[in-house]
């Protein structure tokens, strides 16, 4: 088609729509399905959870925030890690499983308390080694 023309579209060269309508419907169980991050349990009491991909969504997240080959101070991955998790929990604080956060808050100390133990470990091979080489 031209740009200054109007012209019918014939059959074969009909408009695709974006999403298709059975990616728009989705039918299953409540716990199977999940909607903004969350979805809701299969107990008897049904309790609205963190659906698992936005747990490895936050996981993958703070995994690049706390890699130890950036070469920053504790300091620095923790003014970095401050902001992503305030908004995350700030976000998801309406779920009713208060053990799904604090489960991810242990992991997230686990990560920071692995940093550290690296960069004291370096630190230390740095300053041990001169001393046994003779310097």
């Amino acid at each position: 088609m031209e740009q200054g023309k109007l012209e019918s579209l014939d059959a074969d060269e009909q408009v695709v729509p974006l999403f298709e309508a059975k990616q728009l419907r989705a039918v299953g169980r409540p716990w199977e399905r999940k909607f903004l991050g969350f979805r809701i349990s299969a107990d008897l009491l049904p309790l609205r959870e963190i659906a698992p991909k936005a747990v490895t969504r936050f996981k993958r997240q703070v995994r690049q925030i706390t890699r130890r080959a950036r070469g920053v101070s504790i300091d620095r991955v923790v003014k970095d890690l401050r902001p992503y998790l305030r908004g995350w929990s700030e976000y998801f604080c309406w779920c009713e499983t208060p053990w799904m956060l604090s489960d991810l808050d242990k992991w997230v100390r686990h990560r920071l308390r692995c940093y550290l133990w690296v960069s004291m470990a370096h630190a230390a091979a740095t300053t041990v080694l001169p001393r046994s080489a003779g310097r």
